[in-house]
């Protein structure tokens, strides 16, 4: 399975670890939140996320509220009405309409 992680930079070695253990259990894992873009432009970034977000099969999401790069990301994953896996949160306010659209799939 093909795996597209989102969330927020501060919780990069909590990523990191779990996108292991996926990449033991064999799928392959895309962090594009971590990826290096010097010069590119914010649009272009979230067309490249778009892209790979389309090849996954699903989105999983380690997310504490602060990331609006993540809110972004899960609107773009429930527009593509892909799964989604919530890993971990601590915030309530997004994050309970993503945890019933994760119960509705």
């Amino acid at each position: 399975m093909k795996v597209f992680m989102i969330g927020s930079t501060a919780y990069q070695d909590k990523i990191n670890k779990y996108a292991e253990e996926l990449r033991k259990e064999g799928h392959e894992v895309l962090i594009p939140v971590f990826d290096s873009w010097e010069n590119a432009t914010v649009l272009e970034i979230l067309t490249e996320n778009r892209r790979l977000m389309r090849l996954a099969d699903e989105v999983h999401m380690i997310y504490d509220g602060r990331s609006d790069g993540t809110k972004f990301d899960f609107g773009m994953c429930f527009a593509m009405g892909k799964p989604l896996k919530i890993i971990y949160t601590n915030d309530k306010h997004l994050v309970d309409g993503m945890y019933e659209y994760e119960a509705s799939l």
